[in-house]
């Protein structure tokens, strides 16, 4: 088969500003600061982070931290130093601490970051560091509280992972694993086939998601044995350390919020204008800010001042930044004010984004310059589909295109067509030429009874469509009959779809990389990184069987 890529066309749900942003960037090069696809802007941006001024040192040291207790290795510990050198600079990916890294997509996030970082550094010759953010500010537990798998039969699994409590609007750097998680652990195990790897598989998750352990840290934990030795390095923003660095920003938005949101919505507005969506819709009265209440509550502003949602009071300007000075943990940024905070703290060469993440920077690069901090260069994610032996023989074997097994119907229709291919000619002939006749012997018929009235004429084409559809009727019964007779392919077909687009979604957005990782082995990070190239910008097609397993 050979490996391909799978056109954006194709994808369903694509938006038109990431199709420009990839294929006609010169569209929507005002609302990014620069081309990723040229070497030379990202040479231009590295020497003017050398020359702003990071708490380097600090920084240092809390993710010297941060990292051993995640067990990131050596390199990655050797990365963190590197931070101190002035010259260095990061690429920066992040993502929502889902259970066990979540989705595919965050492990394509993290070797596009790594990749990037490796091959900058190389280009430009200065240090590059690749960073993960943890969005442990994030509260979306519900979005982030399942994974799929595929089961010991192929087919995929979801599994929720029941606190005793729910957790609510509370950060995930603020909710620990409870008793629950022993349940959703043994759920996920339980279902993965037994291999070679599997002991190693448990042992990794057991270590990483025990009660007491806060999600984040957990999620960290995990990510840090995927890629223990990469040089990858983990960053927990909530982190006390980190917030009082942030401190700074989160003041300045409080003073200038006002000044932010005319230029968010100057930019929504000329996106709008343009026919593009807008990723992330904003209240001009609320800040980008959120306060810890037990809860993640919005910062807002009215006639008396500022508010809190859900807080009977108000507040001055001045409360605020006090409160901000005095305990900065308990303020987190919006998202899109995440951006603006991580590029403030660390000197970020380049952004690895998603689709969605694509769209919210389009909304917000006047606001990194509205608040004096560098643009990173924004680079799309590796997106990537794996084909394993099993779906690479079923797509050669029946001829099927990736097209034909995106949803329900056209897969439905691809197999009809399949089944239609196994009726002998006889029988179809047969049945197009009966119905064919049969029209035409109605038609006849018709002429005769022109000069009757319209009751008639109606009741001869009630009679027509009512053979033509019980001679269709016979058709598709023939089909179904011919289904039935070659399960085996139907069943075929209906695994492979399960597996490159389970429950017609892509596959990255959809299976946990235990499923991988299980089947084939720590190997298999380094192997499919070797593979996935930074230059495909179209959805990749990786097929196992090319890179040796």
């Amino acid at each position: 088969m050979g490996c391909r890529t799978l056109s954006y066309k194709e994808i369903k749900g694509t938006s038109r500003l990431f199709r420009d942003f990839l294929f006609d960037f010169k569209k929507v090069a005002p609302y990014y600061c620069a081309d990723f696809k040229d070497l030379d802007r990202f040479k231009a941006k590295a020497p003017k982070l050398a020359e702003n001024s990071y708490a380097r040192d600090e920084l240092a040291d809390i993710l010297t931290d941060q990292n051993t207790d995640y067990g990131l290795g050596k390199k990655s510990l050797d990365n963190v130093e590197r931070l101190k050198d002035k010259k260095s600079c990061v690429v920066f990916t992040g993502q929502q601490v889902g259970m066990l890294t979540g989705p595919l997509y965050t492990v394509y996030k993290t070797l596009t970051a790594i990749k990037l970082a490796d091959h900058l550094e190389s280009e430009i010759g200065t240090p590059v560091i690749p960073i993960f953010w943890l969005a442990a500010d994030d509260h979306d537990f519900e979005e982030v509280r399942h994974l799929h798998i595929l089961d010991q039969s192929g087919k995929p699994a979801k599994i929720y992972y029941e606190p005793e409590t729910d957790p609510g609007d509370v950060p995930m750097g603020f909710v620990k694993c409870d008793s629950g998680i022993s349940s959703f652990v043994e759920q996920v195990l339980g279902m993965l086939p037994k291999t070679e790897f599997t002991d190693d598989i448990e042992k990794m998750v057991r270590d990483s998601y025990q009660e007491g352990t806060l999600l984040v840290d957990a999620f960290g934990k995990m990510l840090g044995r995927i890629f223990e030795g990469s040089g990858l390095v983990v960053v927990n923003p909530a982190d006390v350390r980190i917030k009082q660095l942030a401190a700074p920003i989160y003041a300045r938005e409080i003073e200038e919020y006002e000044s932010s949101n005319q230029i968010i919505s100057a930019a929504n507005t000329e996106l709008d204008s343009l026919g593009y969506h807008l990723q992330v819709h904003h209240k001009e009265d609320y800040l980008n800010l959120f306060y810890y209440t037990g809860k993640r509550a919005r910062i807002g502003h009215n006639g008396g001042g500022y508010f809190i949602d859900g807080v009977d009071r108000n507040y001055s300007k001045e409360d605020l930044v006090d409160t901000v000075k005095q305990a900065p943990v308990f303020f987190s940024p919006n998202v899109l004010m995440r951006p603006v905070t991580q590029d403030y703290l660390f000197p970020t060469l380049a952004y690895i984004a998603g689709p969605a993440e694509d769209a919210y920077f389009a909304q917000i690069k006047d606001l990194h310059s509205h608040f004096d901090v560098e643009c990173p260069i924004v680079f799309p994610r590796i997106s990537a589909t794996i084909l394993d032996k099993h779906a690479t023989k079923t797509i050669d074997k029946y001829d099927l295109k990736l097209a034909d097994l995106m949803d329900d119907k056209s897969m439905q229709a691809a197999i009809t067509e399949l089944v239609e291919e196994q009726v002998p000619d006889e029988v179809m002939k047969k049945l197009d030429e009966g119905r064919e006749e049969i029209t035409s012997k109605i038609l006849e018929f018709e002429e005769y009874l022109e000069n009757l009235d319209e009751g008639v004429k109606k009741t001869v084409q009630k009679t027509k469509g009512k053979v033509d559809y019980e001679l269709k009727s016979l058709q598709e019964k023939i089909v179904k009959a011919y289904k039935k007779k070659n399960d085996n392919m139907v069943k075929a077909v209906q695994k492979c779809a399960d597996f490159i687009f389970p429950e017609a979604s892509l596959q990255e957005r959809h299976l946990n990389i235990l499923t991988f990782l299980n089947k084939y082995g720590p190997g298999f990070i380094d192997k499919i990184s070797e593979n996935l190239k930074l230059d495909a910008y179209d959805h990749q097609v990786l097929c196992l069987e090319d890179i040796g397993y």
